[in-house]
């Protein structure tokens, strides 16, 4: 395989702009899960990264209209927080099960700088609701080619309120 040969091209931020970048943590999977990571700018540039043991498998540059990427905003703005808000323990979450992939999701520029982190095992009202907006946010950008971070689940332990049950 050549995706270490690879020329992946940056994505450069723009002046008084806004870039979103979108990570998946594929959580335990032995290696054999594939992560992605996009980052969309508001001057309608936009690449997209798979990933596979750290090298990059699978790579595309796009373009967003100016709508596309305001309907891409408005999607997570109501998860942008000023700051960091994690949903990856179980304190913050009703039931959390161990071992699942997730999303981080990083806002920069115009705004403020914030970061949203979410694993698919937390499970809360605000959790899955921000979990939602992120997955549509992503199927709205209309990229085919894209792994699901938790696909590879090898083992999970369920915990609710810091208690594991088998």
């Amino acid at each position: 395989m050549l995706g270490g040969c690879l020329h992946v091209p940056a994505l450069p931020k723009t002046p008084n702009g806004e870039l979103i970048e979108i990570q998946t943590d594929a959580g335990f999977c032995n290696g054999h899960c594939d992560e992605f990571d996009i980052r969309v700018s508001s001057n309608g540039r936009g690449i997209v990264r798979v990933h596979h043991n750290a090298e990059i498998t699978w790579f595309k540059a796009f373009r967003l209209t100016s709508a596309q990427f305001r309907s891409f905003h408005e999607r997570l703005a109501p998860y942008r927080p000023v700051g960091d808000r994690f949903y990856i323990q179980p304190e913050a979450c009703d039931r959390f099960a161990t071992d699942l992939g997730g999303y981080h999701v990083t806002w920069s520029g115009a705004g403020p700088a914030g970061r949203l982190n979410v694993n698919d095992g937390c499970i809360g009202k605000d959790a899955d609701a921000a979990r939602a907006a992120v997955r549509a946010a992503v199927a709205m950008l209309g990229l085919k080619q894209l792994p699901d971070p938790s696909g590879g689940v090898v083992a999970s332990t369920v915990m609710k309120a810091g208690v594991e049950q088998r």
